[in-house]
C-alpha cells in the first residue's frame, strides 16, 4: 500500500543530499515549475499568504493562535507582495528535502508544505531578493513555526520586527 493512515510511501530514490549552499541552484530550476503551475487550484484546507490576509487558518498556519500584533506584522509583510503571480510551491526547500540524482537531476522530497502561493517562498531563502520578499518569507516562517516550534517562531518575530 502506498497510502496508509495519512502517510504516503514512495519508491526509493537514489541520490545525494544537496547541501544548503547548493539549494540556490535548485531554486533557480524551480522557476519553470512555478510558471507551469500558475492558475492551479489551492490544496484543500490550505491557504496562500494572500488568503491569510483575510482568513486565519490554512495548512500548517493558524493565525488565531498568535498574538494580534504578530498577526498584524505577518499580514503587513504578505500584503506588500500580494500582487505577485502565484504557482505551486514546495514550501520546504531545505537540505534533506532535495536529492541530486546520479544523472544530475534533482528530486524534491517531503511535499507536506506544498501549496499554491508566491514562488518567493521557494526561492527567497536561496537567491537574492527584495526587502519585501525577505519580510514576507520571514513572516511565513513565523506563522508556520508558531505552533510546531514556538521558541523558533518567537525568535523569528524579533527579526521580523527589526527588518
Amino acid at each position: 500500500r502506498y497510502v496508509d493512515a495519512g502517510w504516503t510511501c514512495e519508491t526509493f530514490v537514489e541520490g545525494e543530499v544537496v547541501p544548503r549552499e547548493g539549494l540556490a541552484d535548485v531554486a533557480v530550476l524551480l522557476t519553470s515549475f512555478h510558471a507551469q503551475t500558475q492558475g492551479w487550484l489551492q490544496r484543500p484546507e490550505f491557504l496562500s499568504s494572500t488568503g491569510l490576509l483575510s482568513q486565519d487558518r490554512g495548512g500548517d498556519v493558524d493565525l488565531a493562535q498568535m498574538p494580534p500584533e504578530v498577526v498584524t506584522l505577518c499580514r503587513a509583510a504578505w500584503r506588500a507582495v500580494a500582487d505577485s503571480v502565484t504557482g505551486v510551491v514546495h514550501g520546504d526547500l531545505a537540505p534533506g528535502n532535495v536529492l541530486q540524482l546520479p544523472d544530475g537531476r534533482f528530486a524534491l522530497l517531503d511535499w507536506d508544505e506544498c501549496r499554491v502561493d508566491l514562488p518567493l517562498f521557494d526561492t527567497a531563502p536561496h537567491a537574492p531578493k527584495s526587502e519585501a520578499e525577505t519580510r514576507a518569507h520571514l513572516a511565513w516562517e513565523v506563522a508556520c513555526s508558531w505552533r510546531r516550534e514556538p521558541d523558533y517562531g518567537r525568535d523569528l518575530v524579533q527579526h521580523l520586527s527589526n527588518t
